[in-house]
């Protein structure tokens, strides 16, 4: 597993600091499900606008999507436990959001 930090959390700044190093910035997260899959997409958003860019659509198989989701758990608990609890950013996830394709 690679790990790679940002010593800031203001979006603009990441934004920079993640296209320097060849990652995307990204904010917006859309998550669905098929019978045989996990479908996930990455976009930057805007505040203010109905606008998505730089968007990035993964297809995985369902033991993979939660192997992905046991590591990040893994990864935000030991970021937690260094740099304290993180609020949830635009509020509460839900479930019910993953509808099918």
């Amino acid at each position: 597993m690679r790990v790679w930090a940002s010593p800031s959390f203001e979006p603009e700044r990441m934004a920079i600091e993640a296209g320097a190093r060849g990652f995307d910035y990204v904010n917006h997260f859309e998550v669905g499900f098929g019978h045989h899959e996990v479908l996930l997409r990455f976009a930057q958003a805007f505040d203010g606008l109905d606008m998505q860019m730089r968007g990035t659509s993964i297809v995985m198989t369902p033991p993979y999507a939660k192997a992905l989701l046991l590591m990040l758990s893994g990864a935000i608990s030991r970021f937690e436990a260094v740099h304290g609890e993180l609020p949830v950013a635009g509020g509460e996830a839900s479930n019910d959001e993953a509808a099918a394709p």
